[in-house]
C-alpha cells in the first residue's frame, strides 16, 4: 500500500467531491432507460477527475458505490430480479475497475501515452466482457445508435473503436486539466486526439453518403435481375461477407 501512495500522489482538488455528483448525475442518463448520447462522452470525464484525485482504494470504492447505484437506476425496469442485482453490481465494479487501472498506471507515464491507459483498460474490459453470459450488453458504443457517421466506424474497429474515443476524450481533458489547460503543455495531446476524431468522422461521414449514394442503383440492379423477396435480402447479405457493411445497413433517408 505504501508502494503504491508513493508512486501515485493524490492531487489537490477542494472540489474532488463535486466532480463524482455531476459524474453520477450525468451516468445515470448515460446509458439504459434514458441515453442521452451527450452525456456519455461527459460522465467519464467528471468520473475520472474524482478517482484521479483520491487515493487508489479510496476512490475505487466511492466510484463502486456511485457506478452500482447508478446502474441501477439506469436499467431499472428493463430488468428485474436477483440476476439484475448481480449484474448491477457486476458492471458497476467492472467500470470502477477501469478507473482503479489508470489511477495506479496513468501517472507512471506522461504526455500522450498516459492518455492511453484509460480507453484500453476500458476497451479491455468490454471485449473480455463480452464473452460472459451477457455479451457486450452496455456497452459504452451503444449509447451512440443513431450518430450515422460515428456508427461507421464500427464497420473497421468493431463497438469497440467507439468506446475507445469516449474514453480517450475523458484521459485528453484530465490530463489538460491537470495541467491547468495550458495549451503549451497540453497541444500535442489535444490536437493529437482531435484530429483522430475529426478523421473518424470525415471518413466515416464520406463513407455513409457513399453508400446512400450506390445502395439504392446497385439494389435496383440486383432486383431486376432476381426475385423481389429475395434480391434486397442477398444484397444486404453479400455486401457484409464483402467487408462492405455500411452498405448492407438499411437505408436511412
Amino acid at each position: 500500500m505504501s508502494a503504491i501512495r508513493s508512486m501515485n500522489p493524490v492531487k489537490e482538488d477542494r472540489w474532488s467531491y463535486l466532480w463524482p455528483a455531476i459524474g453520477a448525475l450525468l451516468f445515470v442518463i448515460g446509458n439504459g432507460r434514458w441515453t442521452v448520447p451527450l452525456a456519455a462522452w461527459l460522465w467519464p470525464v467528471f468520473m475520472l477527475r474524482f478517482t484521479r484525485t483520491q487515493r487508489p482504494v479510496r476512490g475505487f470504492i466511492i466510484a463502486s458505490v456511485i457506478l452500482m447505484a447508478g446502474c441501477t437506476v439506469q436499467w431499472s425496469g428493463i430488468m428485474k430480479g436477483p440476476v439484475f442485482i448481480i449484474l448491477n453490481a457486476a458492471m458497476g465494479m467492472v467500470l470502477a475497475a477501469t478507473f482503479l487501472i489508470d489511477r495506479i498506471i496513468a501517472p507512471r507515464f506522461k504526455g500522450i501515452v498516459s492518455t492511453f491507459v484509460l480507453p484500453l483498460a476500458w476497451t479491455t474490459m468490454e471485449y473480455l466482457g463480452s464473452f460472459g453470459p451477457f455479451g457486450s450488453w452496455g456497452s459504452l458504443a451503444y449509447t451512440q445508435y443513431g450518430n450515422l457517421p460515428l456508427e461507421q466506424m464500427v464497420s473497421v474497429t468493431g463497438i469497440y473503436g467507439i468506446t475507445f474515443l469516449i474514453a480517450w476524450l475523458a484521459a485528453v481533458v484530465n490530463t489538460s486539466w491537470e495541467d491547468e489547460f495550458s495549451w503549451h503543455k497540453t497541444k500535442r495531446t489535444v490536437v493529437l486526439y482531435t484530429g483522430v476524431l475529426a478523421m473518424v468522422l470525415f471518413w466515416a461521414g464520406r463513407a455513409w453518403h457513399f453508400s446512400r449514394w450506390i445502395r439504392k442503383p446497385f439494389g435496383l440492379l440486383l432486383s431486376s435481375l432476381l426475385p423481389v423477396k429475395i434480391s434486397s435480402r442477398c444484397c444486404r447479405s453479400g455486401l457484409s461477407k464483402m467487408g462492405f457493411r455500411w452498405f448492407a445497413a438499411p437505408a436511412r433517408d
